[in-house]
């Protein structure tokens, strides 16, 4: 992780907080179900190779994890994006790093908003 990006954006958070009220819970929740197949695929679209396929991954995580404040996630993904977009093939150890930021950031916000693992 970039060592000025933070986990979660508390800022955003408590601004969707006061926006969205008890709603922001069935948002987080519904990005915690979906992240671990959005992470599979852009896995899968870097070791497969493919800048058109890994932008569109990393652009759909990009949103996701930004909508919800993820930071971290969010600024990761951009970067992947970037890359692919450029037609420059992001290392697939990305994924990992990926992978590990997703994690981190999925038990950041099941503790923020009470969710389940």
């Amino acid at each position: 992780m970039e060592d000025d990006a933070l986990l979660l954006d508390l800022h955003t958070l408590s601004t969707l907080e006061a926006a969205l009220g008890d709603d922001l819970q069935e948002v987080v929740a519904v990005l915690c179900s979906s992240l671990p197949t959005q992470i599979s695929h852009l896995q899968a679209a870097l070791k497969g190779d493919d800048p058109a396929e890994i932008h569109r991954c990393a652009h759909s995580l990009k949103g996701c994890a930004g909508n919800v404040g993820a930071l971290a996630l969010s600024c990761l993904a951009r970067d992947i994006e970037r890359q692919a977009r450029a037609e420059q093939t992001p290392a697939a150890e990305l994924g990992a790093r990926a992978a590990t930021l997703a994690t981190a950031t999925l038990q950041a916000l099941r503790e923020r908003y009470r969710l389940p693992a």
